[in-house]
């Protein structure tokens, strides 16, 4: 029990450490100044000088903001020098950019001749108004997150037009294709045809995952295996825009190795900061390109004759039949026979007292009464008893005829059955056709605009146009699809059973219940064998027309080009290839490509922490490009990882201002506990080893 002494004590040693805490790493405001020659704009010796100050203390701090002021002197127009101060902004801006500090840091403004500090009667007046002034904000670092932050790759910006199709190329070799028309505001509203920003971040390393605090994980911490992740934004003057709910971003991430069963995660942050994933329906195929050479250059004009219009959908193209099954006739309730009344005990008849005061023959009397009340009230009962033994011996012949209907017409249940999958497959089919036509139209739209940038560099075309017209695509037929295919599994399933077994565990109101055939099929699936034979990936229309004569003339013609050119050129057919997942992706955002971990066994490896504030700690495996983070147990931190994988850890902290490192090797045993073995290091150190994880 903690006396008030004690938590006097305690506040006094807390407010203490606050106020020296607050002072020691209290922001720091600096100002620079960098002085330009007559009408020019070009860094001098002691401006660049100023400059590596500058950079100095920004590799060195947490820096908040740096603010550029740009200025003339008195002489030319106001014009001219607006300009000229603009270029002198812009010189400053350069030279700080191309030595790692990021552009988003700094916020730059330009005012001509406007604001002179100085007398522009004299030289040495105008020598002090030719200026850029720079203040700069910063502190120590205090947390891991600051310096995360600060060697955290900047984020990509590009303006594109919003009616014609668009392909961007990332700065790390992500690909995301936009198709005219795909953005609506915050409200749905059609933004019309106007020029947005698209702004990406790649995270395709260990380090870009740790700076960025991309564990890989579920929300319920299940571990899973990534390949890539990657952010996609856009805006309208600054305003955040939304995808059109018919249009998908085409998105390829690079990977040095491909592995089957990689699906599309969309991701939150939690109340630590760190990204936590969960799963979608959409999946990422796995696909190769070469990526050296002469671009392929594809005659698409033998194409066109596959390209259809896609006819409308009528509300009577959606319907679908019902199994119905038959009302068994009610169950007749037999009456039951009354019992005769058992004799009164004479001595149980008056109890009490009053016991004390009856005589025995009174007691009989009594006895007699009661028992002539019971009997003529079991008359009674045996007198309607005999009534309803007629009626149910009458009802009863009507209840045999009735059930054997019944048994009939459950006979032809089967019949029905397999009658509803043959009119499914009808419908499936029919929906699906269209459904392929929209994707070869799409596909040979995506073709296209590739082929007319240039970026066909492969000699099997073949897999690449498979896969762009076989992608999973947001389609107004694609949701009905998806329900047919479903009910083709369920009513499959149903064809093993008798009409019985599916009247007693299937039928709700006479008719099959569409969620309890699912849920049976979810828990016996596996069991039992069920195999779903309808699948919304493959595309026949695709296969018949890359069997097509002329395509196929096409593509070899323009294969054996490419061989030519390279051939001149010096290239040799075979070369370095760039391994991608690819994906449609309906939603903006944070976009991760992974798998759940099939390994099932794992071990608690526990960490020894530092206990700094803001002290981070993380996991990552190699093998599965899984980034994992800590859980606190105690004084200490844990993890569960698969059992006997080799892994690193990943300790950083800031202390007394400075970046602290730590990375140890170890083998997930269990028991394992691993120590951090802390490193001073600089931000250039800091990012060189987490690029080499």
């Amino acid at each position: 029990m903690k006396t008030k002494a004690d938590i006097m004590k305690n506040a006094l040693l807390t407010l203490t450490f606050i106020l020296c805490f607050g002072t020691l790493y209290s922001q720091t405001v600096k100002k620079f100044n960098v002085y330009f020659d007559v009408d020019k704009y070009t860094l001098k010796e002691e401006s660049v000088k100023t400059l590596e100050q500058i950079l100095t203390l920004y590799n060195e701090n947490y820096v908040t903001g740096i603010g550029l002021s740009a200025h003339t002197d008195f002489d030319a127009s106001d014009d001219y020098n607006k300009v000229l101060s603009q270029n002198r902004a812009r010189s400053v801006v350069d030279y700080l950019t191309a030595r790692n500090i990021k552009q988003s840091e700094m916020k730059a403004g330009w005012h001509g001749e406007q604001i002179p500090i100085a007398s522009n009667s004299t030289l040495e007046g105008k020598q002090l108004n030719r200026r850029v002034e720079i203040s700069l904000e910063y502190k120590p670092f205090t947390s891991a997150d600051e310096i995360l932050e600060r060697i955290r790759d900047e984020e990509q910006h590009f303006e594109i037009p919003t009616n014609e199709d668009y392909s961007i190329t990332a700065s790390n070799g992500s690909e995301i294709f936009i198709p005219q028309n795909a953005f609506v505001d915050d409200l749905g509203r059609k933004i019309g045809n106007r020029r947005v920003v698209i702004s990406i971040e790649e995270a395709l390393s260990a380090k870009d995952g740790i700076t960025s605090l991309l564990v890989t994980e579920t929300e319920s911490g299940e571990m899973l295996e990534s390949g890539g992740m990657i952010k996609v934004t856009a805006s309208l003057d600054g305003k955040p825009l939304q995808l059109r709910g018919d249009k998908a971003l085409g998105v390829d991430l690079p990977s040095e190795n491909l592995e089957d069963g990689m699906s599309v995660f969309t991701g939150s942050r939690n109340a630590d900061g760190l990204m936590r994933w969960n799963i979608t329906k959409d999946k990422f195929a796995a696909g190769r390109q070469d990526i050296i050479g002469a671009p392929l250059r594809l005659d698409l004009s033998v194409f066109e004759k596959f390209v259809r219009p896609i006819p409308a959908i009528s509300k009577a193209d959606m319907q679908e039949q019902v199994v119905t099954f038959p009302v068994p006739p009610s169950v007749l309730k037999q009456p039951r026979m009354p019992r005769m009344p058992k004799e009164v005990n004479p001595d149980k008849v008056v109890t009490g007292i009053k016991a004390w005061f009856t005589s025995d023959a009174r007691k009989e009397e009594i006895a007699q009464e009661i028992y002539d009340e019971r009997y003529e009230d079991y008359e009674g009962r045996l007198a309607r008893y005999q009534e309803h033994k007629k009626d149910y011996d009458k009802d009863l012949a009507e209840y045999k005829q009735n059930f054997a209907l019944y048994e009939e017409k459950m006979a032809d249940i089967s019949d029905d059955i397999e009658q509803h999958i043959d009119y499914l497959k009808k419908e499936y089919n029919k929906h699906k056709r269209v459904y392929d036509q929209a994707r070869i139209n799409y596909g040979i739209n995506y073709i296209r605009s590739r082929n007319d940038q240039g970026k066909f560099t492969s000699v099997k075309p073949e897999k690449y146009i498979y896969r762009v017209t076989q992608a999973k695509m947001d389609f107004a037929r694609s949701g009905h699809l998806e329900y047919l295919a479903n009910q083709l599994a369920y009513y499959n399933m149903l064809s093993r059973f008798d009409a019985k077994f599916i009247a007693k565990n299937f039928v709700k109101d006479n008719e099959i219940s569409i969620s309890k055939m699912r849920k049976y099929y979810s828990k016996h699936r596996r069991s039992m064998n069920f195999n779903r034979s309808y699948s919304l990936q493959n595309n026949k229309l695709a296969h018949e027309m890359m069997q097509d004569k002329e395509v196929k003339e096409m593509i070899n013609l323009a294969i054996s080009k490419k061989f030519e050119t390279d051939a001149a050129n010096g290239i040799s057919t075979q070369g370095a290839v760039d391994n991608f997942y690819s994906a449609g992706v309906k939603k903006l955002g944070w976009i991760n490509c992974d798998r759940f971990s099939k390994i099932k066994f794992k071990v608690a490896a526990k960490f020894a922490v530092a206990g700094v504030v803001g002290e981070r700690v993380m996991v990552y495996i190699k093998k599965f490009k899984s980034l994992m983070s800590t859980s606190s147990v105690g004084e200490e931190r844990q993890v569960k990882i698969p059992v006997r994988e080799k892994a690193k850890v990943i300790h950083i902290m800031a202390v007394e201002g400075k970046p602290q490192l730590s990375i140890v090797d170890f083998v997930a045993r269990k028991g394992v506990k691993i120590r951090p073995d802390y490193k001073e290091v600089s931000l250039e150190e800091l990012k060189t080893q987490l690029a080499a994880l």
